[in-house]
């Protein structure tokens, strides 16, 4: 399913049937299939709403500086199109970035934040290292993702549906979605961590 909301389609997919709402953002470079195990223990529980970021996987983007504050927004539209009052919301990497920024903008919209490998404060150094990740990426592109290099350290069991998620990268990036961190969203991550938090309660 597609939202057009913020001048992008935003992609996502919907679970369960009852219970409460959980939100799973993804981190850069990857797409809401990197969610399917947790959607899977999740949905039987909860609802989850698992979606693309804007230039990921199926979702649009356009000439819009990126920052966390239009991320956060996408996420909002996303909860008010399908009448989501109040979500939980997990989020890794990036993912956890964008639900530190909902959490303040929004707070009365967000249950719970599970953040994983993420951070509140991104650094020069960091900034550099993710502009040498991305070229990395791109040469993807042009690579054979059976090549063991992008491989090591995925369990065997795993390593079709590993292969599919590279594909998935690799699609994105041919569609010149996949774009250097914007000065915009380096300002807005250095930001959040002068913020004020909420509480929340506990995921129940």
């Amino acid at each position: 399913m597609k939202l057009s909301i913020n001048g992008v389609d935003l992609a996502y997919e919907v679970h369960g049937r009852t219970g409460p709402w959980v939100t799973l953002s993804h981190s850069l470079g990857c797409t809401k299939h990197m969610w399917e195990h947790q959607i899977a223990t999740l949905s039987m529980n909860y609802r989850v709403l698992a979606y693309d970021l804007r230039g990921h996987g199926e979702s649009t983007s356009d000439s819009t500086p990126g920052s966390l504050a239009l991320l956060a927004s996408d996420v909002l539209a996303l909860l008010d199109h399908l009448d989501i009052a109040r979500s939980h919301f997990i989020g890794i990497s990036i993912g956890g970035m964008i639900g530190q920024t909902l959490a303040i903008e929004a707070p009365d919209r967000v249950a719970s934040l599970v953040l994983a490998n993420t951070t509140a404060y991104v650094s020069p150094l960091v900034v550099k290292m993710w502009a040498e990740r991305i070229q990395q990426a791109k040469e993807v592109v042009s690579t054979d993702l059976r090549c063991p290099q992008w491989c090591d350290g995925f369990h065997k069991r795993s390593a079709m549906r590993s292969l599919a998620l590279l594909r998935g990268l690799q699609k994105t990036l041919r569609r010149r979605r996949f774009k250097a961190i914007s000065p915009a969203a380096r300002q807005s991550w250095g930001s959040i961590r002068a913020r004020r938090w909420p509480k929340f309660s506990a995921l129940r």
